[in-house]
């Protein structure tokens, strides 16, 4: 089993691309011409957040105004839960966390596949 998240923006010009990494400090792993996205593993949190949903959220809130500044609207990022199973995939996300993303206006997107 293995199991990974990523924060994804839509993009509208690579200038976007070149302030998302600034804005929030991070390298992406993966950027194109119409996305920017960083994936993360539980292990890679730092202990103060209770799992990623809160991380994600924390960065957006923290950075909402420059990345508005910079044209991405709410409905330009989404939150992606990439999980690779063997036998069973049961996901479970508490109401509290999914209606925080939802304010934020984040789309949740989960990807599962078998191996």
């Amino acid at each position: 089993m293995k199991y990974f998240y990523r924060l994804k923006f839509r993009l509208e010009s690579s200038e976007q691309a070149n302030a998302i990494t600034r804005i929030l400090n991070k390298q992406p792993t993966r950027c194109g011409d119409y996305s920017w996205e960083v994936d993360f593993q539980e292990s890679d949190l730092d202990q103060q957040f209770h799992g990623y949903l809160d991380y994600v959220e924390s960065i957006l809130t923290s950075a909402a105004s420059a990345l508005e500044g910079i044209g991405i609207k709410p409905g330009d990022v989404s939150v992606w839960v990439l999980y690779e199973y063997e036998e069973q995939c049961n996901l479970e996300f508490p109401p509290n966390q999914v209606k925080r993303l939802y304010d934020l206006g984040v789309s949740l997107c989960i990807s599962c596949w078998q191996t």
